[in-house]
């Protein structure tokens, strides 16, 4: 092939792009790549794992509000059983007894188990409630930590396996610019699913 090249061309001139297209692979290629995804295309692939944090928030809250409402509903309904009863005694004659016991008249009868039992019933919700969000901070947290990560990695493999194309960009100086380094934000995201992989297991 060289010699073929030389009949037709000056051998240094051969030389020269040879050199030239081996300076775009190994070293501008990556360099410009790098550069252009940073200012392009990171941000906006940060900006999305953004969007998934919040949704792997609001998913552990939905999940919690399901699997939480009965306790929800139990303290819900022990409160409302307490105020029943309590207003069957009647307004004056219920105030009066607070006032000097301190205490509603269901509460003596069962020496405060009642009010106990609603309001172990309403820690309990509240308890749950808290650390589901406790949950869903720390998941949403974990995600957005991870997003430089995601995305450089994103940015990296989506340039290996489209390197060639890379070079004749650069080689050309721009004035070439296949398909895969215009739609290369589109390249990165078919990625993701590795990229999560890979961080998942070195973090």
């Amino acid at each position: 092939m060289f010699k073929a090249l030389s009949e037709v061309a000056p051998t240094s001139i051969i030389i020269a792009a040879l050199l030239w297209a081996g300076i775009a692979y190994f070293a501008t290629a990556p360099e410009i790549s790098t550069r252009i995804a940073r200012a392009d295309f990171i941000p906006a692939c940060e900006q999305g794992v953004a969007v998934k944090a919040d949704a792997a928030a609001a998913s552990i809250l939905n999940k919690f509000g399901g699997q939480n409402a009965r306790n929800n509903q139990a303290a819900q309904g022990a409160a409302e059983l307490n105020r029943t009863l309590n207003n069957s005694f009647g307004d004056s004659n219920y105030s009066n007894f607070i006032n000097q016991y301190g205490t509603n008249p269901f509460d003596v009868l069962t020496g405060g188990a009642f009010s106990r039992a609603q309001q172990q019933l309403e820690n309990n919700a509240n308890q749950q409630r808290q650390r589901a969000v406790e949950r869903a901070e720390q998941a949403k947290a974990a995600i957005l930590a991870s997003a430089p990560s995601q995305c450089s990695c994103q940015a990296k493999l989506a340039f290996l396996e489209n390197r060639g194309d890379w070079a004749i960009f650069t080689g050309t100086l721009g004035l070439i610019k296949p398909e895969t380094v215009e739609n290369f934000g589109q390249n990165m995201a078919m990625q993701t699913a590795v990229c999560v992989q890979r961080v998942a297991q070195n973090g």
